[in-house]
C-alpha cells in the first residue's frame, strides 16, 4: 500500500521530448508555427515549406510530405515552441538558424502580405533562436526579393502587372 501511495505522489520519470524529435522535424514545427500565426495553414505557405523541406533539408518529395505530416501532428499537439526551439539551438548552428529565418519569412510572404501574427511570431522564434536583429531585418528583404523574382519570372495570366509587385 504504500508503494503504491509512493508512486502516486511522487513525480515519474518521463523522457524528454525534444530529443525524440528530428531537428528538421523540430525546425518543420517552428515553420508550421509561423504559417499558423494568421490561423489558417494556406496552401501556398505549405509549398513554400515543402520547397524548404527539397533545396534546405535535401528531402525527396515523399519524406518531405512525410515530415509535413510528422511536424503537423506534433504542432496540433504542442502547447509551446520552446521545446523545439531548443532542440534546433542545440543541434544547428547560427548559420542554419538564420536560414531558417530566412525560410519563415518567405512563408509568412508567400501570399505577398505579412500579417502581424506571422511577423510578431517570426520576431519571438528569431529571439527564441538567438538571431541578431539585423540578420531577423536581412532575413524579411531577403525573401521580399526572392518572392519578387519569383512572382516577375512566373506570372500568372489572371494577374495585372500591378498586382504581381511585392509592394503594392
Amino acid at each position: 500500500m504504500f508503494t503504491r501511495m509512493k508512486n502516486w505522489l511522487l513525480p515519474k520519470k518521463e523522457s524528454n521530448p525534444s530529443h525524440e524529435v528530428d531537428p528538421i522535424v523540430a525546425s518543420l514545427t517552428l515553420m508550421l508555427e509561423v504559417a499558423w500565426a494568421d490561423q489558417d495553414i494556406s496552401n501556398d505557405e505549405k509549398q513554400v515549406i515543402l520547397v524548404a523541406l527539397k533545396e534546405t533539408f535535401k528531402q525527396t518529395t515523399d519524406e518531405a510530405e512525410d515530415l509535413f505530416e510528422k511536424a503537423v501532428s506534433l504542432h496540433r499537439d504542442s502547447v509551446g515552441s520552446y521545446q523545439y526551439t531548443k532542440l534546433v539551438n542545440e543541434q544547428f548552428s547560427y548559420k542554419d538558424k538564420k536560414e531558417i529565418i530566412f525560410i519563415l519569412w518567405r512563408i509568412a510572404h508567400s501570399d505577398q502580405q505579412i500579417d502581424q501574427w506571422e511577423e510578431y511570431t517570426i520576431r519571438k522564434l528569431a529571439d527564441l533562436l538567438h538571431v541578431d536583429h539585423s540578420d531577423f531585418i536581412d532575413g524579411k528583404i531577403r525573401a521580399k526579393q526572392k518572392d519578387y523574382c519569383l512572382l516577375y519570372t512566373s506570372p500568372s495570366p489572371r494577374d495585372s502587372w500591378a498586382s504581381r509587385m511585392p509592394y503594392s
